[in-house]
């Protein structure tokens, strides 16, 4: 394994190389079955298990789904009541959910709120999930999360200035035990993925490579910082991070007006490839990496799949658009609201993430819920 080098480097957000897109090939990707959850975000599978994350759904906080028949994805049980879930990830039979509160601290809200940020549940019964254990104070308001290797990775905004990704060893799932936790130098948390030994993680105004091969001693080895936009706003607003086969190499994605997916050699702290051109005024949301493809979730533009195996000159294979009727409005910001500028901020509607397993492509989607995909040829 190569031996990481701990540095912090300021990259400017220079113009590498845009992808290709591929002529006539044998890839394909094409849409097949639905399951309605407007409002629905994140989605994780296990075999013929889908795991759809409620989000906006005022009824549904986390949908199941049979999706062993691509064209008919069937429902097979719902959970209500756990406030507005993200996030979720199944591991062998254990539905892992994240509950984020999105809230400020002496708020009304966070007054009302239960303080519970992940409850882990016994699917080897995916029409009766049965709930094994919570995880509160201090990881009362989870926003993202990731289980590998029996750890699970979940981010808390609410730990400090710039948030915290809180370890929990979940060997037994029954007894979530808090480790260990990592703070950016920067920026404030909002997802990451761990692979292997590394613990990829994206905090908005750049991303960290962190050694979790003790996962109570989180070491960071490298981080890379984006230097602040030019226009208004001018924050990055980096959204998630993942390796690539090569490990020198990471994929990640912003999610602001015209956010690029972006390619990173971490050998030079620089990006080789970016994609799409500048003017494109929808963004990336979450990008995943399954042996050389990289699929990206687009927002307003739907599924997008590269080849990536050479990181310098990745190739669009192809994309399917997953949201209905044209591009809608910005929404105007209340009176008096703060936060970002809102002239950079994303129509957050359409493909939210993806799962990938056995030629399918499982899309969350803001407007329609589960949307089915399956890859052919390539």
């Amino acid at each position: 394994m190569r031996t990481p080098v701990v540095m912090t480097l300021l990259v400017a957000c220079a113009t590498p190389a845009t992808p290709a897109t591929s002529g006539p090939g044998a890839y394909r990707l094409e849409e097949r079955g639905t399951l309605s959850l407007p409002g629905a975000m994140d989605v994780w599978g296990e075999g013929d298990v889908a795991v759809l994350a409620g989000g906006l759904n005022p009824a549904t906080d986390v949908l199941v789904a049979d999706v062993s028949d691509p064209d008919a994805p069937r429902m097979l049980s719902t959970i209500g009541g756990l406030g507005q879930v993200r996030d979720v990830h199944l591991e062998d039979d254990v539905l892992y959910v994240a509950s984020d509160c999105n809230c400020r601290p002496g708020t009304p809200e966070m007054e009302a709120w239960d303080h519970v940020g992940v409850r882990i549940y016994d699917l080897s019964d995916p029409a009766a999930p049965g709930l094994l254990a919570t995880i509160g104070p201090p990881t009362e308001s989870v926003h993202n999360l990731h289980v590998a290797n029996g750890f699970l990775y979940a981010t808390s905004f609410l730990e400090g200035p710039g948030g915290s990704v809180v370890i929990v060893d979940v060997s037994d799932p029954r007894a979530p035990a808090v480790v260990g936790r990592w703070s950016p130098p920067a920026g404030v948390v909002h997802d990451q993925t761990a692979v292997d030994d590394r613990l990829y993680v994206a905090h908005m105004d750049g991303f960290s490579v962190v050694d979790i091969a003790d996962p109570a001693a989180p070491r960071t080895l490298q981080t890379v910082s984006l230097r602040p936009l030019a226009g208004p706003g001018g924050l990055p607003a980096l959204h998630n991070a993942w390796p690539l086969r090569d490990p020198r190499y990471v994929a990640t994605s912003e999610e602001r007006v015209g956010g690029p997916m972006t390619l990173w050699d971490l050998d030079r702290a620089a990006p080789v490839a970016r994609f799409p051109e500048a003017d494109d005024p929808n963004c990336v949301h979450n990008v995943q990496i399954v042996g050389d493809r990289l699929y990206a979730a687009w927002y307003l533009d739907g599924v997008r799949v590269f080849d990536v195996a050479d990181p310098s000159a990745p190739t669009l294979l192809d994309a399917v658009d997953t949201f209905p009727g044209p591009t809608p409005e910005p929404p105007d910001p209340p009176p008096g609201a703060d936060g970002p500028d809102p002239s950079t901020m994303p129509i957050i509607r359409g493909a939210w993430g993806t799962w990938i397993d056995d030629g399918r492509v499982l899309v969350g989607d803001t407007d329609r819920g589960l949307v089915v995909l399956t890859e052919s040829g390539g």
